[in-house]
């Protein structure tokens, strides 16, 4: 289940790899336009676009965009879902990437997320108010500020990222993955608090971490063990890693590695409720939790697309009714309920970002995508 990341020097250097030996060959950077998929015992069964709703044609436009060489340049794949059949797959590459997993950055945030929720319904956590001390007491030493507001830190401020912690992404990168400091919850705890618990929504990778640790002191396993038995498992999940700190913990915020089929399995279980072909993997009421807008997004810049609110380590975007887990260099899953659609892209995930979800519209942003293929479902 484990496995350390192997990064390029730079993702810039990468990007320029791609480009420069497309351009010394005169070759193509991709394959040509390939999305029918193929059925494979055990996995997902199969459809068309126009069995399931959907414009075919609009839906192989948007395709031929995605396979584009002067646009998602650094895409890997692209993967539609309706009705809980796969319509649609392609593979820009190599269509042996359909079996690889690779690191989906920090779309791994929304699993954390979803474990939670599995732990809560086993009895293994009281409830969202439960302080954080609670569960790891060991982890508040004078050094942390036993005797603090930090007591005051509970589940759901860390689900919604409130905890008030002052930890920088890039401080964390460097000191817990770089530097690989040891006893890392403790080590987070130590840091100051830069507003109250649950005050303030602050986007970072600090608070998914803790709910790592706090997971593996409820349930007695490590959280890449526990999710081996309550979600990959009854997914029929396959080849799946899970990065691990120093401690053996898993990484909550990043470093899962998923093939796209098995990442497209869990924006199933967003648009039906926690279900997989009937069984019930998660509890109705915590999907309708994560997916419900903890926090209002700020204003973009003028031009650029409106970014979503936050949920439990889900963006959410009421007026489309979606859900969407995003990933550092282009990894996404969309997700609408009221649709029953699913949407998967992803990237080479050490590469410069392919037109986020904050670009501008035309820039070649996942959400350009997501958006064609909303419309190719048309009218109700």
């Amino acid at each position: 289940m484990n496995r350390r990341m192997e990064r390029p020097a730079t993702a810039g250097a990468l990007l320029a790899v791609l480009a420069c030996s497309a351009c010394l060959a005169d070759n193509p950077l991709k394959l040509p336009v390939n999305m029918v998929p193929e059925l494979v015992d055990g996995d997902w069964p199969v459809s068309s676009p126009e069995a399931e709703g959907m414009d075919e044609a609009a839906v192989r436009t948007a395709y031929e965009r995605f396979f584009s060489e002067n646009a998602y340049v650094t895409g890997l794949s692209l993967l539609v879902v309706r009705h809980g059949k796969l319509l649609a797959e392609g593979y820009t590459r190599s269509t042996d990437d359909r079996d690889v997993p690779r690191n989906i950055q920090s779309v791994t945030k929304g699993h954390t997320a979803l474990l939670v929720g599995i732990a809560l319904e086993h009895g293994h956590f009281e409830g969202l108010d439960q302080p954080l001390h609670d569960v790891v007491p060991e982890d508040f030493g004078p050094n942390a500020g036993a005797t603090s507001a930090k007591l005051e830190i509970t589940l759901g401020h860390l689900l919604t990222m409130r905890s008030g912690l002052a930890y920088p992404p890039d401080d964390f990168t460097q000191e817990l993955h770089r530097d690989r400091t040891r006893g890392q919850m403790a080590h987070i705890l130590r840091r100051p608090l830069a507003t109250v618990p649950g005050e303030a929504f602050e986007y970072k990778d600090c608070d998914p971490q803790l709910l790592s640790g706090a997971l593996r002191a409820a349930t007695g396993m490590a959280m890449h063990d526990y999710a081996a038995d309550v979600l990959w498992a009854p997914l029929g999940v396959r080849n799946v890693f899970w990065e691990t700190n120093v401690d053996g913990d898993a990484w909550g915020a990043q470093a899962l590695y998923l093939r796209p089929r098995d990442l497209a399995k869990i924006g199933q279980l967003l648009v039906s409720g926690g279900l997989w072909r009937g069984e019930r993997i998660v509890d109705q009421a915590w999907i309708n939790a994560l997916i419900e807008p903890q926090h209002k997004a700020p204003p973009p810049p003028e031009g650029f697309e409106q970014a979503p609110g936050f949920g439990m380590m889900w963006w959410v975007a009421p007026e489309r009714g979606g859900v969407y887990g995003r990933g550092t260099a282009g990894q996404y899953l969309a997700a609408y309920p009221e649709l029953d659609l699913v949407i998967v892209q992803t990237a080479e995930p050490y590469a410069d970002d392919i037109g986020g979800y904050f670009a501008g519209p035309g820039s070649g942003s996942f959400m350009d995508l997501a958006n064609a293929l909303v419309l190719a479902i048309g009218e109700p």
